[in-house]
């Protein structure tokens, strides 16, 4: 689960993401990324789970899903790592 309200803006070839406490509004965190991770971020932020988040970008990216599930684990690590999860 994220811990904050997620706003993604596109930015060239890259995504602005500001992370925004859910209860005062103020942003937490401002961060870059490319597509494929924001994408990811997006479905989280949405509330669905890892294999769901997996078979979205597999499906959309024509990937296998055993691969893109082990990017989808990688990706929660490096955001759980930012504080961004509970």
């Amino acid at each position: 689960m994220l811990k904050y309200t997620i706003e993604i803006s596109p930015l060239g070839t890259r995504y602005v993401v500001a992370a925004k406490d859910p209860g005062k509004g103020t942003v937490e965190q401002v961060f870059t990324l490319n597509e494929t991770a924001a994408n990811m971020l997006r479905l989280f932020s949405e509330g669905l789970d890892a294999e769901a988040v997996a078979g979205h970008i597999a499906s959309d990216y024509e990937a296998p899903v055993d691969i893109v599930r082990r990017d989808v684990d990688a990706f929660w690590k490096i955001i759980a790592s930012k504080g961004l999860t509970v």
